[in-house]
């Protein structure tokens, strides 16, 4: 059969030469496409060429040059049997499938229905896209034309449609975790690329702390007996920003770190090495330890005094949550890398993954593995590393020696030590205090210290009820200088030490007695000093006025009180008559009343008796025969009395 000459495609050629991509074209070009090998198709019949070879011929050309079109070339040969069928049917191409499509697809939203499906979101319906759709549909918060084509289904739970979907939920997704978690983001973010080239060895030091991936054997005394305990010890390092030099540490047999060891760490580091201009520390504990940042709130450089302050180095806080910003972190990993074999090395997720040839037996001693840490430290400083910071192969010694900072000429600057005078700026710990009798009294790290020295008490030439400042090493607290806010008065001062609870030897007896002395000076200070104030005091005399008037008010007072005092003595001498009257008259009548029972019982058996009649009381019968009082008025108690009493 003969093939289709060349010409006759010319115009499909001009077609798939301008597609973009002839793996995958757009729906534009691929109409354009077809259109182009259905008028090939009608200009080559006319020619003369059989139907069924140009169709295979156009099936052979555009799976050999735009394969995208079907999955294999007999694919392409029934799609262009449809497509001339199509023509020939209707006189197009097109079906009109992709305009009803478009009028199906969802609409862009506008700048309202946008806020508003994204707010019942976030605030309301906890990041769920569907359910944000929902409220928004139940509420009327869409546009009408928005509302008039989704309307709420019946007997189902609305969801909201993929291409609404695709414009909201990145912007959805981000906001909430903002609103729930505000560092989320912040801490998420891409990190910033930064240049070290215009920083210079000695610029900038960096501390923080990590607990060792190596467990270790601590011997420790617990009521007079030494014990061993295994521990993971806390370290903490200091390092050269620039360089990565390992410059000091220290290990800590505890679970946690305090500000005293740190601040212990940073004085050696600047006596063995000199000041840097800036030291960078974490923030929380680091930021808020009187020893250390001495900021618990967001104040000023200027407005802050700590041991960097007076020293004239720049004391900064790394962002919660910025690890990256901290090149220390990196430095870290590299040790660790050094660690690994080490007796007792637990892996850097030991939650996770064991190491089952980590016995108790062959764990190092505390000291053993401080000395071993240095040991790895100083390999650390001779190691080369690869390190955009350090600007090319070298190790952290090298890079301490030759990136020096240098003046106009060339010369390397001088490092800048401490003077020998100048060092309580570096080691000392100001802290300000009110003075009371017993000294001043304030807590550094978790732990109280008192200050006292008669002098700095003294009424007279002391600083009681004013502010001061102290002075003290916390590594050595037992002497500290006090003085007065303007620096004018010196005090020295001796620690007072705590007495113990409940004191049983002479040695804490003696103790007992050293913590009492400020009060006991306090005490007899006051005494002193109220029998000197007192001794040169007279108290003020009233004089006395006396008139005609006050002389006669007061008689006359004197006279009714004398008689009101007569009447009180008279009537307590009555009342106690009437009661002796009354409490004998009782017991007459009681003695009748046995005698009347007694009578009753022996008339009616004698014999209860032995046939003995009962004898009457010695007293007469109240009312009876030979009472003189009988008469037909009732007798009262008086009467009897009277009676009583003649008898």
């Amino acid at each position: 059969m003969k093939s289709v000459p060349q010409q006759l495609f010319d115009g499909l050629e001009l077609r798939i030469g301008a597609l973009a991509n002839l793996q995958n074209p757009s729906a534009a070009e691929r109409e354009n496409l077809w259109n182009a090998a259905v008028d090939t198709y009608y200009r080559a019949i006319p020619a003369g060429h059989k139907a069924v070879q140009v169709k295979k011929d156009l099936a052979e050309r555009l799976w050999s040059r735009v394969p995208a079109l079907g999955k294999s070339e007999s694919a392409i040969f029934r799609q262009i049997y449809r497509k001339i069928d199509r023509v020939a049917e209707v006189g197009y191409l097109a079906d009109k499938r992709r305009e009803s499509a478009q009028k199906k697809r969802a609409p862009m939203l506008t700048k309202e229905d946008r806020a508003a499906l994204i707010q019942q979101a976030v605030f309301e319906c906890g990041g769920s896209v569907d359910f944000a759709w929902q409220e928004c549909l139940r509420k009327k918060l869409f546009s009408a034309e928005l509302l008039k084509r989704y309307s709420v289904p019946k007997k189902r739970r609305p969801r909201c449609p993929k291409a609404i979907r695709r414009q909201v939920a990145p912007e959805i997704a981000a906001l909430y975790q903002h609103h729930v978690r505000p560092h989320y983001n912040s801490n998420n973010v891409v990190p910033m690329t930064r240049d070290w080239s215009k920083v210079c060895a000695q610029d900038r030091y960096e501390i923080d702390d990590k607990t060792l991936d190596v467990r270790c054997r601590l011997q420790h005394e617990e009521n007079g007996m030494v014990k061993e305990k295994i521990i993971r010890p806390q370290m903490l390092l200091v390092i050269d920003s620039k360089s990565g030099k390992a410059l000091g540490k220290v290990l800590i047999a505890e679970n946690n770190y305090n500000s005293r060891a740190a601040k212990t760490l940073c004085r050696n580091v600047f006596k063995k090495t000199g000041l840097c201009g800036e030291f960078l520390m974490e923030c929380g504990l680091w930021k808020r330890a009187k020893l250390l940042g001495n900021n618990p709130t967001r104040k000023a450089f200027e407005e802050v005094e700590n041991f960097c302050t007076r020293i004239g180095v720049i004391l900064s806080h790394a962002i919660p949550g910025r690890a990256r910003t901290k090149t220390i972190e990196g430095r870290f990993r590299s040790i660790d890398r050094l660690m690994f074999g080490l007796p007792g090395y637990i892996g850097r997720d030991e939650m996770h993954i064991k190491f089952e040839r980590v016995t108790d037996a062959d764990l190092l001693t505390f000291d053993e593995l401080d000395r071993k840490l240095d040991e790895l430290l100083n390999e650390y400083n001779d190691r080369p590393q690869d390190s955009k910071i350090m600007g090319g192969y070298y190790t952290p010694n090298e890079v301490w020696k030759n990136c020096r900072r240098k003046n106009a000429d060339g010369e390397v600057e001088p490092v800048t030590f401490v003077a020998p005078q100048f060092e309580y700026l570096l080691t000392n710990h100001c802290e300000v205090a009110k003075v009371g009798l017993a000294g001043v009294r304030f807590s550094v790290a978790s732990e109280t210290y008192q200050y006292f020295d008669e002098r700095l008490v003294d009424f007279v030439g002391g600083c009681l009820n004013q502010q001061v400042k102290v002075w003290f090493d916390p590594e050595s607290p037992e002497t500290a200088v006090v003085t007065n806010m303007n620096g004018t008065d010196y005090f020295p001062a001796r620690r007072i030490p705590e007495a113990p609870a409940a004191a049983q030897t002479k040695e804490d007896w003696l103790q007992v007695a050293k913590a009492a002395a400020p009060y006991r000076n306090a005490l007899r200070q006051i005494r002193e000093r109220y029998s000197v104030i007192k001794l040169g005091y007279i108290a003020p005399a009233r004089t006395t006025v006396a008139d005609i008037e006050t002389i006669n008010r007061a008689q006359q007072m004197a006279d009714t009180k004398e008689k009101a005092i007569n009447l009180n003595q008279r009537a307590t001498a009555e009342s106690f008559e009437e009661n002796q009257q009354r409490r004998k008259v009782e017991k007459t009548v009681k003695k009748w009343e046995a005698y009347d029972r007694d009578m009753e019982l022996y008339q009616r058996d004698a014999s209860i008796f032995d046939f003995r009649k009962p004898l009457p009381p010695d007293c007469p019968r109240p009312g009876g025969e030979d009472d003189s009082f009988a008469g037909e008025r009732p007798l009262t108690p008086r009467d009897i009395a009277d009676f009583v009493n003649s008898k």
